[in-house]
């Protein structure tokens, strides 16, 4: 009889086993998936903002190619074995190892770009050094991220930190460069269905995407440019408050971005602000819209004609951003 207690009590401590191990397995840190995607807000040393995006762009032949996965505009095709090694690779040569996301202790491994990325970062020696990490980023609260540690040979340049969320991937990143430290944290995703922020929505619209300059003699050189009609919507999509807080009086800001990656136009550029903290609270389904009247330069600094981006942001201690593609034209 005890021995059947003890087959009993050991079969069960397996079957405790079992599916721990079966869990830890379902911990997915680089999810792949056609039409994942990721958008990064990067902060560097005097608080300028820019963003990046990748997306899983095809699948084919066993590899799934991301568009933009370092922020260089290269697209890569990847793959991930049942171990969690995950390999760049080409149609020309072996694979380049880049993650060993089930690595334990203090074992390290040497990451391998078939060309281009960061500075510094081929090459570089990587190693797991937390598997707990909590991860707060605009894109929400992410547990049990593993934090992975960059040595390079390199003094003031390169990837020095990056965190997977599990199910998620890379939320956050923290490189140097001869300026300081540059972060890059997870703005918003849609990963195997699912999306980041699930939380909390930022929608933007304008009374038109093709906005036009009437340069019909007599020209007026202090006419200012066209008209534009936008709007901001926050909705709280969330059971419970949510906070955004401010350091000045500013909530929002406009931004119009040409072709080349250049800002051509900032509204708040002469605009001053009270210099006191605030906040905005959003209960649960409530929304929070700002209308925003304004024209574009005008005179010797109106906009040539062509294709630009406009970007809304509501500049929150952890900022929101959206944008829309507009057109620029001109009447002559």
């Amino acid at each position: 009889m005890e021995h059947r207690y003890f087959l009993k009590i050991v079969a069960c401590i397996l079957l405790l086993l079992g599916c721990a191990s079966v869990n830890a397995q379902a911990q997915d840190y680089f999810p792949q998936q056609l039409d994942n995607r990721w958008t990064y807000i990067k902060t560097g040393p005097a608080q300028s903002r820019t963003t990046w995006s990748n997306r899983i762009i095809k699948y084919k032949n066993g590899r799934w190619h991301h568009s933009n996965f370092w922020g260089d505009g290269i697209e890569r095709k990847l793959t991930e074995d049942e171990e969690g090694n995950v390999s760049e690779v080409t149609n020309s040569s072996e694979p380049h190892l880049w993650y060993k996301l089930s690595a334990k202790g203090s074992e390290s491994w040497s990451l391998s770009l078939t060309r281009g990325g960061p500075p510094c970062v081929d090459q570089s020696l990587l190693t797991i050094v937390s598997n707990n990490e909590t991860v707060e980023v605009p894109a929400g609260r992410f547990t049990n991220c593993i934090k992975i540690r960059f040595s390079n040979r390199c003094a003031d340049a390169g990837v020095v930190f990056q965190w997977f969320a599990p199910d998620v991937g890379l939320v956050k990143q923290e490189e140097l460069s001869i300026a300081g430290t540059i972060v890059s944290e997870l703005q918003s995703a849609k990963v195997n269905g699912t999306s980041y922020p699930s939380s909390f929505q930022i929608e933007f619209s304008l009374d038109s995407l093709e906005y036009t300059y009437n340069l019909m003699p007599p020209v007026n050189e202090n006419a200012p440019g066209p008209r534009v009609a936008a709007r901001i919507k926050l909705v709280n999509a969330t059971r419970s408050t949510v906070r955004l807080d401010f350091t000045s009086g500013q909530r929002y800001d406009f931004i119009v971005i040409d072709r080349n990656g250049n800002e051509v136009f900032r509204w708040s550029a002469d605009k001053l602000f009270i210099a006191a903290l605030g906040s905005e609270t959003l209960r649960p389904e409530e929304s929070l819209i700002y209308d925003v009247k304004f024209n574009l330069p005008g005179g010797k600094n109106l906009l040539p004609e062509g294709a630009y981006t406009m970007r809304a942001l509501v500049t929150a201690t952890r900022p929101l951003e959206a944008s829309l593609a507009i057109a620029i034209k001109h009447v002559q």
